[in-house]
């Protein structure tokens, strides 16, 4: 964005102040006002934690199997899951049915497919 200005020299004939007129100065106030919102939410953004909707959070309250319920919300099939985590699809049906408990590292790899923290399954 360009300005006219008028700039003011030292001594030495160095650019030392430049004169806006009102106008620009307040669209230039204007532009770094919008500058400091825009890297505010970009940190908000990046600090905040994701919030799933209440539907979800009933489902895990009520006792849902947290696998299924965040596969389900994360759009995913059993199939395509377990293709992510490198597992055959029975095992994925095994552990959302209670049968199997599953190992710590296959926890991991599914709470990564997911996009969850180890904690979100456990």
């Amino acid at each position: 964005m360009n300005f006219p200005v008028k700039w003011i020299y030292d001594e030495k004939g160095k650019p030392e102040s430049v004169v806006l007129s009102k106008e620009d100065y307040a669209r230039l106030l204007r532009c770094k006002e919008d500058l400091e919102d825009i890297r505010a939410l970009k940190q908000y953004e990046a600090s905040r934690e994701e919030g799933f909707p209440a539907a979800v959070v009933k489902r895990l309250v009520d006792g849902g199997n947290p696998i299924r319920v965040y596969r389900e919300f994360r759009g995913l099939t059993q199939l395509k899951l377990s293709q992510r985590v490198g597992v055959k699809p029975s095992y994925i049906t095994q552990l959302e049915s209670g049968k199997r408990k599953g190992t710590v590292q296959v926890l991991k790899k599914i709470a990564a497919a997911l996009d969850l923290d180890l904690d979100d399954l456990v």
